[in-house]
């Protein structure tokens, strides 16, 4: 990779990650996305313009990208989880939320968490691992793990809507 290549990594990558963030009815699937968009981006870097605007084109490449990495995904999902994620996939992508502000108060009020607290939400939606294997790698009870996560999903929820209001304050696990 060329010093003209690498700039545009660092200068798109945030850019690219928001796209595949919102395009992706996963957040564990955002990184294959990202890294999916510039090694085809790259594998066609004699057809581009680096003088042009790349952002159109490599917002194009991340919904091509998220959509075939969704199809591939969901081969092994069951109907109903296959269903559920692409209603959530299609009303995120027809929301005018900013997101940004969304992910900033996501992160901010993920940091008020318990280490541990933290560490549950991560694996499961983050790392995309199933209930069942969390349980069984912290050595715990599926439904005890189920249960921490429901309610921290909700102190979350309650947290990011107080920030809405103009403040975080401590979210208690």
């Amino acid at each position: 990779m060329d010093t003209q290549e690498t700039l545009i990594v660092l200068s798109h990558h945030d850019f690219v990650r928001v796209t595949a963030f919102r395009e992706s009815p996963y957040p564990g699937m955002t990184e294959d996305i990202v890294q999916q968009v510039f090694v085809e981006f790259f594998a066609k870097r004699d057809q581009w313009n680096y003088d042009d605007d790349l952002r159109p084109l490599l917002k194009t490449m991340t919904k091509y990208v998220a959509a075939r990495l969704w199809r591939e995904k969901s081969r092994y999902l069951s109907a109903v989880r296959k269903a559920i994620a692409e209603e959530v996939r299609i009303s995120v992508h027809n929301s005018d939320f900013p997101y940004e502000e969304d992910m900033a108060s996501l992160h901010q009020c993920l940091n008020k968490l318990s280490g541990r607290a933290r560490k549950l939400i991560e694996l499961r939606y983050f790392s995309d691992i199933p209930i069942a294997d969390i349980a069984e790698r912290l050595m715990l009870k599926p439904n005890s793990v189920y249960r921490t996560i429901c309610r921290l999903r909700e102190k979350l929820k309650a947290c990011i809507e107080r920030l809405g209001r103009g403040g975080v304050r401590h979210v208690t696990d």
